[in-house]
């Protein structure tokens, strides 16, 4: 899956917030910027009705090998308090996500 720039990340606390994930998984590398907002791509799943994070998110990476980085580093630690599993970003199809632009 060569050129895959984003993980997903399962397993979080409800409590997570986008700066959790900014600064724990911009350890592995330089995140992508929101140029419209400002700030790292990231984004925490949320329900629906209640607005509370699911558990899950996606993080963004500047270089694709930093995403796979992430997976080998972070995948089966604990981060916040919970065992989380993390790996390349799939579509909801299965296939591979591609990189943003």
């Amino acid at each position: 899956m060569a050129g895959n720039d984003m993980v997903y990340i399962a397993g979080l606390p409800d409590t997570v917030r986008e700066s959790d994930l900014s600064e724990i998984f911009g350890s592995i590398g330089q995140l992508k910027r929101d140029k419209k907002k400002n700030c790292d791509k990231v984004w925490i799943y949320r329900d629906k009705d209640t607005g509370l994070p699911k558990g899950d998110a996606t993080v963004s990476y500047a270089d694709p090998h930093a995403a796979e980085a992430a997976v080998s580093w972070f995948d089966g630690t604990e981060v916040l308090g919970c065992k989380v599993s993390v790996a390349l970003a799939r579509g909801r199809d299965g296939s591979e996500v591609a990189p943003a632009s």
